[in-house]
């Protein structure tokens, strides 16, 4: 249940970076416009979206039992045909996307069309849990997430059907591996498009240490952003915010550059000698955003239970057909059964006769033969 919570808590923190753009000449290596499920490579707003169809980054051939792409139906018309809401992607098992890059901090933005029903299944039902690995151990970016409800919660104060999730990722290797499932068995998760984008170097400076106990107050939650940390191993409060990974006291750092300028948020005081991967936003949150994080928990809570409800639902139908369809089977060989009983009986009656007949028959021939033999004599 933390990692419901914290899911949605990076909501808060997404709404601060979507604003940051990366230029290609400050990244290390290509960046990545992937538009799921679309059969041909579109561009729109001075920007090349790249089909995931036979990609070397998308090994769909071994994955092919995996995945398949929707028919996006009852969409927007003002979304319609335009990426990454033109194509999209369901998981019925986990998927992996493999990306080249070069290590280094990562952005991974994923977006979500929910204005739209995919192959005649609504986004109310679909549950996606996230996890990436850039080298340093597989950690979860998402888990069970609903594009849905993310945009219920926040549709009077941003309408646009298109959410966008947005993480900071550090990369250790070559690769950056991104493993799409669904949250519950036999359910379903979608996407329709990622975007990577490299960090410019020097975009994080340090900021003056201080004890993070001068930072929040006792009432006050910190909001975790994007490094696959879990609520339950951060202590926030008169006490201390550490570093899940290696247990030190966090650095409250600072942004120096961009259109976050200014912003602090805590870092592992050992980055980035050890590449760890530790972000964490010093923001706080009212009463009444608190009391909303807890509204949106119970309402994923019960859409979850409403969902495995329903996947039992249909187990029991299942299972009630075939049981009677077994009875309906049953019926019929009680029916042959009983039928078999009486063409016995029938034959029992008729054969019975015929064998006195025969003997007798055979007894009136053997007087003859004996009146013969004695006319003879």
């Amino acid at each position: 249940m933390l990692n419901l919570l914290q899911s949605f808590s990076y909501i808060i923190s997404l709404i601060t970076l979507t604003a940051l753009l990366i230029t290609p000449s400050s990244c290390k290596t290509n960046n990545y416009l992937i538009n799921c499920g679309s059969p041909t490579t579109t561009s729109a707003d001075n920007k090349t979206w790249y089909t995931d169809e036979d990609s070397t980054f998308a090994p769909l051939t071994a994955n092919k039992d995996a995945t398949k792409v929707a028919h996006v139906t009852n969409e927007d018309p003002s979304y319609s045909g335009k990426p990454p809401c033109s194509g999209a992607r369901i998981f019925h098992s986990p998927f992996t996307y493999s990306f080249p890059i070069s290590p280094g901090p990562k952005i991974v933005r994923l977006y979500f069309y929910t204005s739209a029903t995919y192959d005649n299944t609504s986004v109310d039902n679909f549950f996606l849990t996230l996890k990436a690995d850039g080298g340093n151990g597989s950690f979860t970016l998402l888990g069970n997430y609903s594009a849905y409800l993310h945009q219920q919660f926040f549709k009077n104060s941003f309408p646009d059907p298109v959410i966008g999730k947005e993480f900071l990722v550090m990369a250790t290797s070559s690769r950056l591996k991104l493993t799409f499932s669904p949250t519950l068995t036999g359910s379903l998760a979608f996407v329709n498009g990622i975007e990577i984008a490299a960090v410019p170097d020097n975009l994080y400076d340090y900021f003056n240490p201080q004890s993070s106990d001068e930072t929040l107050s006792s009432n006050r939650r910190s909001n975790s952003y994007a490094s696959g940390s879990s609520s339950s191993n951060i202590r926030v409060g008169n006490a201390q915010v550490r570093c899940n990974n290696c247990g030190k006291k966090t650095l409250i750092k600072i942004v120096r550059k961009g259109p976050n300028f200014g912003m602090k948020f805590y870092g592992c005081p050992m980055w980035p000698d050890t590449q760890c991967d530790f972000f964490k936003w010093v923001n706080e949150h009212t009463d009444v955003e608190e009391y909303q994080f807890k509204l949106l928990e119970k309402d994923t809570i019960i859409c979850e239970l409403e969902v495995e409800q329903n996947f039992r639902d249909e187990k029991i139908k299942k299972l009630q057909l075939k049981k009677a369809k077994l009875e309906e089977e049953l019926k019929e060989m009680k029916k042959e059964v009983i039928e078999m009983r009486i063409e016995l009986e029938k034959l029992k009656k008729t054969s019975a006769p015929s064998r006195i007949q025969a003997a007798q028959g055979l007894m009136h021939h053997r007087s003859d033969i004996d009146l013969a033999l004695v006319a003879g004599t």
